[in-house]
């Protein structure tokens, strides 16, 4: 005889399935509306880079939907007429200029001196972790002062939820802090080179 929990489980496979299969045909789709969005913008930056000092306006409002930090006339030239660089350009405009930069010079992105080595990379960490901890426990002792002196009649639930979310907003600025340093080294890795 079957039993419920046996329909149950069946019913819990099939639903994990075509979970699986939903999500990766919508990852599937997303990653080429992105590709195709790349490819609009590219074409029609591409006539107006037959003069980038005079259209240099408009491709900076052409790129603004992707890089949010000013990009001189010879980065955006490097963008356009670099093969490869243009695919490079969303995650370049995502990581804060302080991470990275563009060697014209040698047709690379590189790292900036503030996480170019590994015991800068250690300081910048160091900084980060110590200037936004000591923020953090700062503000749980503050919001534990009012807590306990000025409303002690509130629910434990509430205070919990209040000390949750201070601490999920404290690990959401070390992860984005982390991620835009991988983020740069992923892209300083990505070494365009002409010659290959």
């Amino acid at each position: 005889m079957i039993k419920i929990t046996d329909i149950v489980s069946i019913l819990g496979l099939i639903v994990t399935f075509l979970t699986i299969i939903i999500t990766f045909r919508q990852f599937k789709k997303h990653r080429y509306e992105k590709a195709k969005d790349l490819y609009d913008i590219y074409s029609k930056i591409k006539p107006l880079s037959k003069n980038v000092s005079d259209n240099y306006s408009e491709i900076l409002i052409i790129l603004s939907s992707f890089v949010s930090r000013p990009l001189s006339i010879a980065e955006v030239e490097w963008f356009i007429k670099e093969p490869r660089a243009f695919l490079q350009l969303e995650l370049f405009g995502v990581i804060p200029e302080k991470y990275i930069m563009i060697d014209l010079n040698n047709k690379r992105f590189e790292l900036t001196p503030i996480i170019s080595t590994v015991r800068n990379q250690i300081l910048d960490s160091l900084k980060v972790i110590v200037g936004f901890g000591g923020l953090y426990f700062f503000s749980l002792f503050f919001i534990a002062i009012i807590f306990n002196f000025l409303i002690p009649n509130l629910n434990e639930m509430i205070k919990f939820l209040f000390f949750a979310l201070i601490s999920m907003a404290y690990f959401f600025i070390l992860n984005s802090y982390s991620n835009d340093v991988s983020n740069a080294k992923k892209l300083a890795r990505w070494s365009i080179n002409l010659d290959v």
